[in-house]
């Protein structure tokens, strides 16, 4: 019989958020007002995904080493695949509710989940010959010299990912991602002729 899968990330509120990456409601609210952050209201409150509150902890680490808010934006967002997936990897993380599936289907949801980003590191340089910023996820820093010297680059911004996800997943408990598994009644989604 067919499931229904639907997924669901964890919501935070602004003071969870506060709570978990050390980003205060007053900057989470700067934020907002300068359109750096989305303009998520349920009941009059704000929520923000768990994509948000990685894209919001690397924002912070790229202001507190004094980026500008132009560069911070650009690549806050490209932390979150690699974030998510070293989430995944921890126990409890990722939950599977509902009717059982083996662990075969279940990896195979959460490989659909995580669309890439397999990496530790997001490795951020910039290349002087191009006049641009060179971007690298990689596992470990082994070939990090390789990367500086193929874009003439002299310094870069590291970001580990997964001190990210584990600080993620020591303030805010476990689980961040639930699947809720349903068998579907092929009888009710199809339309009947009348």
């Amino acid at each position: 019989m067919p499931k229904s899968i639907k997924l669901v990330t964890r919501e935070f509120s602004p003071k969870e958020t506060e709570a978990v990456i050390g980003v205060s409601v007053t900057m989470q609210r700067d934020w907002r007002r300068r359109g750096l952050l989305p303009q998520r209201k349920e009941e009059g409150w704000a929520k923000y995904k768990l994509e948000d509150v990685i894209e919001m902890m690397v924002m912070q680490l790229f202001s507190e080493s004094r980026y500008s808010v132009k560069a911070a934006q650009e690549f806050a967002p490209l932390a979150i695949d690699p974030t998510l997936f070293a989430i995944s990897k921890f126990p409890g993380s990722v939950d599977f509710e509902g009717d059982a599936i083996g662990k075969e289907e279940q990896d195979f949801y959460k490989a659909r989940w995580l669309r890439g980003g397999r990496g530790r590191y997001l490795v951020i340089a910039h290349d002087r010959r191009a006049h641009k910023p060179e971007i690298s996820q990689m596992e470990n820093l082994k070939y990090i010299d390789e990367f500086l010297a193929g874009c003439d680059a002299i310094h870069a911004t590291i970001i580990d990912c997964q001190r990210i996800a584990k600080t993620i997943v020591d303030r805010a408990g476990l689980p961040l991602v639930r699947f809720e598994v349903d068998e579907a009644d092929v009888a009710k989604a199809q339309p009947r002729d009348e």
